[in-house]
């Protein structure tokens, strides 16, 4: 089994353990941790297009 299915394997089990243990107040905690997750993704691609964006002005510039 390679480390990323090992490490994919063990966070399931915590995730299970974790939702068994907390009952109902699992889920708003998940939802506000997948929220947060979501925003910082959100964030990196916006600034991933941007220097895409940008990158691809100054190519097209310069092969004029």
């Amino acid at each position: 089994m390679y480390e990323k299915e090992k490490l994919s394997n063990v966070l399931y089990k915590v995730h299970l353990k974790v939702a068994q243990e907390w009952g109902k107040a699992w889920n708003p905690i998940e939802m506000s941790r997948n929220k947060t997750i979501y925003k910082k993704l959100e964030n990196e691609y916006k600034i991933m297009e941007g220097k895409l964006k940008k990158l691809t002005n100054t190519q097209t510039e310069k092969s004029r």
